[in-house]
């Protein structure tokens, strides 16, 4: 997966609104990739697809997808004691993702950003096993419910027990790559909601 860490212009900057608390934006905007300038980082990363094979088609799919996956899409919160959110391929603030068909979000119905779309994830992940904790460098697959998970993923910067035998864990990053999220981590601001402020962190390419 190959993010750029590209600064926010400052009229970009300008036009942020202050976020106090938890609260996040409705929907944030993307630069278009071809506009990017800032440097290119590779985050490399084992997935156990013989363990965790539903989640793992999912996470692939969404990797592939030219329009509606995760290129193009942001890491879009610094979660305090957990690790750096990505996913939200519909607004990228984290209040949502696409969701398993079975049961369609207003997001995939009427007006939403993906209505008339074919959803392509599975539709259950419940023969997939809760076997893997979630320690740095563990990356995981968001249950907004039991047994249904959406696009979200969180790559995890610290032990999060907390999270065991919750979200789908399904891979682990090269040691080189958990050091890179984690200088992320440390040294680039975000306001209260854990939003970076100074930086978007977009991801331009991803794939097998």
């Amino acid at each position: 997966m190959d993010i750029v860490v590209q600064p926010k212009s400052p009229e970009t900057l300008a036009a942020l609104p202050i976020l106090r608390g938890n609260k996040r934006p409705t929907r944030t905007a993307v630069p278009p990739l071809d506009s990017l300038t800032g440097p290119k980082h590779r985050l490399v990363m084992d997935v156990a697809s013989g363990v965790m094979p539903e989640t793992i088609d999912n996470f692939v799919k969404l990797c592939t997808m030219e329009q509606d996956g995760y290129k193009g899409s942001k890491i879009f919160r610094f979660e305090k004691d957990v690790g750096l959110c990505g996913g939200d391929v519909l607004t990228n603030t984290g209040k949502t993702g696409l969701p398993a068909p079975h049961e369609p979000s207003p997001e995939l119905r009427g007006d939403g950003p993906l209505a008339g779309k074919v959803n392509p994830l599975k539709r259950t992940i419940v023969q997939d096993p809760l076997v893997m904790w979630h320690l740095p460098g563990t990356i995981t697959m968001l249950e907004s419910r039991v047994h249904d998970i959406d696009s979200r993923f969180i790559f995890c910067t610290v032990r999060t027990m907390h999270m065991d035998g919750i979200h789908r864990a399904f891979g682990q990053l090269h040691p080189e790559s958990l050091k890179l999220c984690q200088e992320w981590q440390q040294t680039i601001r975000t306001q209260h909601a854990g939003v970076p402020s100074s930086y978007d962190l977009v991801i331009v390419d991803c794939g097998l």
